[in-house]
């Protein structure tokens, strides 16, 4: 760079216009970290539950189909609590995860 030419002069920015296009780079790179910080947090956390309903609602089947002649309505009520709360949090196998790097950004942008 030449002598007296700044960053903003390369740019063709005023300071102000600068220091607000700072601030953004800034926010944004907050942001991501934040997101990773989520993500990493919560994303163990919401797949640890999602593999232990699989288990536990493939163990249901299976067992089920070993014992297809009876009906145990207790157990088969715990499932349906089971299968609720894994609905709510977002944990079926057909819905995609919360807790992935863009579900983790939007949240700490919102």
């Amino acid at each position: 760079m030449a002598r007296g030419t700044t960053f903003c002069a390369i740019l063709h920015l005023k300071e102000d216009n600068a220091r607000f296009v700072l601030l953004v780079l800034i926010l944004l790179l907050y942001m991501l970290i934040g997101a990773g910080i989520f993500h990493l947090i919560e994303g163990s956390t919401e797949t640890r539950e999602r593999l232990e309903y699989k288990e536990f609602f493939e163990d249901y089947i299976n067992k089920s189909r070993l014992d297809n002649a009876t009906f145990n309505e207790t157990e088969f009520m715990e499932v349906l609590q089971k299968y609720a709360r894994a609905s709510a949090k977002g944990l079926l196998p057909e819905k995609r995860p919360r807790w992935d790097f863009p579900g983790a950004f939007y949240f700490v942008a919102t």
